[in-house]
């Protein structure tokens, strides 16, 4: 039996483009013990997923903690990963961290084929490389399936999908209960935050809270849909700005479910408008019919997969100074104005509806 390790330890998003991955494995090795080495966020999406066998929720905080010499509580904690890691009997890593400090680890951990993107000559310690100097001519997702390839492992990637217990969808449906929503009618969901792996960057890849608002009320009003705002408790003032310009939001559920309590609320949504960030990822992987406003971010690299699926819609601007998020580098700080400010509500909402009125042909 295979005993595979999976590195990624970025966002939300990310992680959820190393899905397809998890798929691919299990058709090529039904049997392989998989392991799943990401952020402690990140982790709450595997608790209960039959394609992961062990988690290993380690910050990248922590790991560079242990590389700088400092930080004792840091070094305690990678020195329990590597325990724990021993502990697997991996044979095989796929490393999609960009960062030497994490296949180093992997060695010491005694994982002797250590496969990855060997990233502007970071992967010194892979033995079967994918050179990389950006995420770009192709889908994120195919970019992680070259390393694949490297260890025998082929096909095409299908659509991330994600594993939610019936237990989550359960609770989802008692929170929107709770707060009056009617679960028998259609109810649209908007994230009006998201791109929180950005850090302070993170509402470049916004528009605006008052066209969300405008939006939100013409969804109410228009389509007839039940509105509730979704989104991580960090994004509560984006989603109160939104909800304060609009009475006809029902509810506000911003910051009041754990991440797979999120997923579950946003696969119970007939519709889904977002952001480019983890909740467009989280409702392409939850199958929830979604419009997503891009900015500065390559929607052909980074955008729902496969591109051009009907069910998931991608709004953008054609500018000749778009996508200025290139080489994991924002290029441009006036994409809020520039760039998704001159996204039309009108343009987000026609989409909205198309969705919405196949959606009720659906469940016909």
């Amino acid at each position: 039996m295979r005993r595979i390790l999976f590195i990624n330890p970025f966002g939300i998003g990310d992680v959820i483009c190393t899905l397809p991955l998890l798929d691919a494995v299990r058709r090529a090795v039904p049997d392989a013990y998989v392991g799943f080495w990401c952020s402690e966020r990140s982790s709450e999406l595997f608790r209960s997923d039959p394609r992961v066998q062990a988690l290993f929720p380690v910050s990248r905080g922590d790991i560079k903690k242990i590389s700088s010499g400092s930080a004792f509580a840091g070094m305690k904690k990678t020195a329990g990963l590597l325990w724990a890691l021993r502990k697997g009997r991996f044979d095989t890593s796929i490393d999609l961290s960009l960062d030497w400090r994490y296949t180093n680890l992997s060695m010491l951990a005694g994982i002797r084929l250590r496969a990855g993107l060997d990233y502007r000559g970071r992967g010194r310690f892979l033995k079967k490389k994918v050179r990389l100097d950006a995420f770009d001519g192709a889908h994120i997702i195919e970019h992680y399936f070259r390393v694949l390839e490297t260890i025998g492992i082929s096909g095409v990637p299908g659509a991330p999908v994600l594993f939610i217990p019936e237990s989550e969808r359960q609770r989802a449906r008692e929170l929107l209960r709770s707060r009056g929503i009617d679960t028998s009618l259609p109810v649209a969901g908007i994230a009006p935050g998201g791109g929180a792996s950005w850090g302070r960057d993170a509402s470049s890849r916004h528009w605006p809270a008052e066209k969300f608002a405008e939006l939100a009320c013409r969804i109410s009003g228009e389509l007839r849909m039940q509105v509730v705002l979704v989104g991580d408790r960090a994004e509560k003032a984006v989603s109160a700005a939104a909800a304060a310009a609009c009475p006809r939001i029902k509810a506000d559920l911003t910051g009041e479910t754990s991440l797979q309590g999120f997923a579950a609320l946003i696969s119970l949504m007939d519709l889904m408008v977002t952001n480019d960030g983890g909740p467009m990822h989280v409702s392409t992987a939850a199958d929830a019919p979604s419009v997503s406003i891009f900015g500065p971010v390559d929607e052909k690299v980074y955008g729902p997969y496969p591109p051009g699926a009907e069910r998931h819609l991608v709004i953008k601007r054609d500018l000749s100074c778009r996508p200025c998020y290139k080489g994991f580098r924002l290029h441009n700080g006036n994409c809020s104005r520039e760039c998704l400010g001159g996204v039309e509500v009108e343009e987000v909402f026609q989409a909205a509806a198309g969705l919405a009125r196949r959606r009720r042909d659906e469940k016909k």
